[in-house]
Formats: structure tokens, C-alpha cells, sequence
């Protein structure tokens, strides 16, 4: 059985998810909250660093009803 991490708005940011990866090995993947901006703020950004999210599989969700705002925010997670 695969176990995922669902965000809840304002509890499990990066620093949750760290917080508990450190504790708690019992998690497959974990997913970001929804990044649907062209520019993606600070805050999103630091949910999708490679160093805020370090041993950890960590799936950004992108949500968008253009494809050149979809492939905006792929671009700025490179």
C-alpha cells in the first residue's frame, strides 16, 4: 500500500512536510498546493525548492485552463 500527502491550505507547507518526513518515513509522495499563477509568488517558490524538499517525492500540482500559463509555471520550477 502507497501512502500520499494531501495539502491542507496553510498547515502542510514545505516546512511541515520536512518536519515530518524527519519523524515519520511512512509517506510515498507528497503533493503541493495548487500553483495556478503565471508568476509564481515567494511563498510557491519555496514549496518547490529541491532543498526545502530533500529525500522527499514531492509532486507540484498545476493548475490551468491555457496551456501558455501551464507551460509559464513549468518553466519557473526548472
Amino acid at each position: 500500500m502507497q501512502y500520499y500527502l494531501a495539502p491542507m491550505q496553510s498547515l502542510t507547507g514545505f516546512v511541515f512536510r520536512h518536519a515530518y518526513n524527519k519523524h515519520f518515513h511512512n509517506i510515498d509522495k507528497y503533493f503541493t498546493p495548487f500553483l495556478s499563477d503565471r508568476r509564481l509568488n515567494h511563498k510557491e517558490k519555496c514549496e518547490v525548492l529541491p532543498e526545502h524538499n530533500a529525500g522527499m517525492y514531492v509532486v507540484p500540482q498545476i493548475m490551468a485552463n491555457d496551456v501558455e500559463v501551464f507551460l509559464e509555471i513549468v518553466k519557473q520550477l526548472e
